[in-house]
């Protein structure tokens, strides 16, 4: 009996600690509903008070944790409590935790959205100005980008310019490399032009062959009518010439007086003052010397004339009409000066051939350039010169060439058995420049040397 009374009075303790077990979850349940209360109004506070949360919460801990301890007797009750305060203590953090984060994002996107708001209202003008500018900036950079296109394709063009003239260059010199300048002689014919500076000196004064004549106007003008004064004596200088025909030839814009005797005959411009003196009026005037003059005769004809073109003084006296000329040209001086030194060249072939049967000067077929060559030759001279032509390229003439150019040279004097050929030596090679577009070589007073070779004749 005893020991049911103990298992009875055991049970009971058991059942009275169940109890209190009971009891206590009770009290927790209700102390729970209390807090979840308590946690509610502490949330809504905590919306307003922001992050003083926290604070708040740990304080209500305490407060229901002092109610727990002096509810609670026994020390299990007490841990048990303790354990599931921090366990639902725990849980209410985190879950406070969570809603304050919330509550927190949604204030921050609210206050995002509004910073957003603003600073797109703000930047809109802004970026109206940003625009304008950023279409000026657009404009200068395309301006900059097209100018410094240009420059590039400058650049590339003259780059490209100047690779070609180096690959020319290389070809034209791989060409010359390859190719040998050759030695060409041409023989001059009628289709050619080619006269050296010697040459020129007489026939650009007109000077090519007996007789000699010469007019600074035109040959087709004639006179109006003729007017003859008669025979006199007239004085030019110091010489004095008898039986001088003297006429007045009246042109339409001036008169000439001419003065006439059996080697030659001139006319010069003239006019009458005070009815009774010719004098000089205005620088026409012709001349001719005829042929079959004696070799001594041509000579002081030769001189005459020097002294008319110097400026001497014309003078005679014909009844009441006096003349009283002067009359100056040096290019016609430097011609008889000329035709002086053939004069001379002529009297030393005839002394060097030892010809018997001497012709006048002034009868001789030949040109005086070819007078001039035969002494030259008799001579042996080698002579330096200029030269002019122009031919067909039919010599298959190149850049860098030499030319040499020949001529026979037929001579129609008495007691002389040879021709001469005149060889004429260019001194520089033939240049592009010089190539035209109509297949022709062109040249203008290019360096020469001259050599003469006698070619015998055969009866």
């Amino acid at each position: 009996m005893e020991s049911e009374d103990i298992i009875t009075s055991k049970t009971g303790e058991e059942d009275n600690s169940t109890l209190s077990k009971a009891q206590q979850k009770k009290l927790f349940t209700e102390e729970s509903s209390e807090m979840e209360e308590i946690d509610k109004k502490e949330e809504k506070s905590e919306v307003q008070e922001g992050l003083s949360e926290d604070v708040s919460i740990s304080e209500n801990i305490a407060l229901k944790e002092e109610k727990l301890e002096e509810e609670l007797p026994l020390e299990n009750r007490q841990e048990e409590n303790l354990e599931e305060n921090s366990e639902i203590e725990a849980q209410k953090s985190v879950e406070s935790q969570e809603e304050v984060l919330n509550i927190l994002d949604s204030e921050e996107v609210k206050v995002l959205g509004e910073e957003e708001l603003s600073t797109e209202i703000d930047l809109e003008p802004k970026e109206k100005e940003a625009g304008i500018s950023e279409k000026e900036i657009e404009q200068e950079v395309q301006k900059e980008e097209n100018v410094s296109e240009e420059k590039k394709l400058d650049r590339e063009i003259a780059l490209e310019e100047i690779e070609e003239e180096k690959k020319d260059e290389v070809i034209s010199e791989d060409v010359e490399e390859k190719r040998e300048t050759k030695n060409i002689t041409i023989s001059i014919d009628d289709s050619m032009l080619v006269e050296s500076g010697l040459e020129i000196q007489y026939t650009s004064l007109q000077l090519n062959n007996f007789p000699i004549s010469y007019s600074n106007f035109s040959n087709e003008l004639s006179f109006n009518e003729v007017i003859s004064i008669g025979t006199s004596a007239i004085k030019i200088g110091e010489v004095l010439l008898n039986n001088t025909s003297l006429k007045i030839l009246v042109y339409d814009k001036f008169k000439l007086l001419e003065i006439k005797t059996r080697e030659f005959k001139v006319a010069l411009s003239i006019d009458l003052l005070n009815g009774e003196t010719l004098v000089k009026n205005g620088d026409f005037y012709k001349y001719e010397i005829f042929n079959k003059i004696k070799n001594s005769r041509f000579a002081e004809v030769i001189n005459i004339f020097k002294e008319i073109f110097s400026g001497a003084q014309i003078e005679f006296k014909f009844k009441k009409l006096v003349g009283n000329i002067s009359f100056e040209n040096r290019i016609e001086v430097y011609k008889f000066n000329l035709l002086q030194e053939l004069v001379n060249s002529y009297k030393n072939i005839v002394s060097s051939l030892s010809l018997n049967r001497e012709k006048n000067f002034t009868e001789i077929t030949n040109s005086f350039y070819e007078v001039f060559l035969t002494e030259a030759i008799l001579e042996d001279k080698k002579i330096d010169s200029w030269i002019n032509f122009r031919t067909k390229n039919n010599f298959d003439i190149n850049i860098g060439d030499n030319l040499t150019f020949e001529r026979i040279h037929k001579l129609d004097f008495k007691g002389i058995n040879f021709d001469i050929k005149e060889i004429i030596k260019v001194k520089s090679e033939v240049s592009e420049r010089e190539f035209t577009k109509d297949n022709e070589i062109c040249s203008y007073r290019k360096a020469v040397e001259i050599s003469l070779e006698k070619i015998e004749k055969f009866n």
